[in-house]
């Protein structure tokens, strides 16, 4: 028996279509597509190799959890009003209002504000690695889509 190319699971396996790619999986994640004939012939079974990681799921960029503070003691250092100070990014008041009180400005615009204000708001953060390997021994599909879940989660 072969593990599930969806769960991992070591059972007997059905060739499924599961969003126009034909998988080897068990029966409970069998209803995750359409079940396809079997093949008269057995499937070749590719070797195991390493998998690598792209450098994007290893190190992000991201706002530091304080950047409502820091932001606000920056602006009113340099004596500048919200309406000011966003008239000075190009950017509408209320934005940085919104800002300001707890909303995270996405990264490009962090990192005008870093350049107008001189503070750090952008870091890098390292997240956890994927787990090398499974109860199968090899890093499954659904592994891949339960990793991507909690990171969009986190």
């Amino acid at each position: 028996m072969a593990p599930c190319e969806l769960c991992g699971s070591e059972t007997q396996l059905m060739r499924v279509l599961i969003e126009g790619t034909e998988l080897d999986v068990c029966k409970n994640c069998s209803s995750f597509g359409q079940g396809l004939k079997s093949r008269s012939h057995p499937s070749v079974v590719q070797p195991k190799r390493p998998v690598t990681l792209p450098q994007e799921l290893t190190e992000t960029e991201a706002v530091v959890e304080n950047f409502a503070q820091l932001i606000k003691d920056a602006r009113e250092k340099k004596g500048l009003t919200q309406k000011d100070f966003a008239q000075s990014i190009n950017e509408k008041a209320s934005l940085i209002h919104k800002i300001e009180t707890g909303a995270e400005p996405p990264l490009a615009l962090a990192k005008k504000i870093e350049k107008v204000l001189h503070v750090t708001l952008v870091t890098k953060v390292q997240e956890a690695a994927l787990p090398s390997t499974t109860k199968s021994g090899s890093i499954t599909i659904g592994d891949m889509i339960k990793i991507k879940t909690r990171r969009h989660d986190a």
